[in-house]
């Protein structure tokens, strides 16, 4: 999986808060570290939970989820009974 912080995109689309993040976390990575989070999957299903950070719908644009319209096209790929999503903006359950 290529993020942000495992890979060289350049960083003039963020905001300057997050681009300065970015970039401290790349500067505290090993080439190792890069090379892990490279290599994971952009969805895991492991002992019928679901864990993704972006969306089910388009897991590798990291898409978020910021209404119910978003998680409702995330949910149309759901297939296990739970899961965790890390690219909610909007608290609140969906089901």
């Amino acid at each position: 999986m290529t993020s942000t912080v495992s890979s060289d995109i350049p960083l003039d689309g963020f905001n300057p808060q997050s681009a300065k993040v970015i970039q401290w976390t790349r500067e505290q990575l090993t080439e190792a570290d890069r090379k892990w989070l490279r290599e994971l999957p952009y969805v895991l299903v492991l002992h019928g939970f679901t864990i993704v950070h972006a969306t089910l719908c388009e897991p590798r644009r990291w898409g978020y989820v910021f209404d119910k319209l978003a998680a409702a096209a995330h949910l149309e790929y759901q297939e296990t009974p739970c899961f965790l999503w890390t690219h909610a903006c909007a608290d609140g359950f969906y089901s």
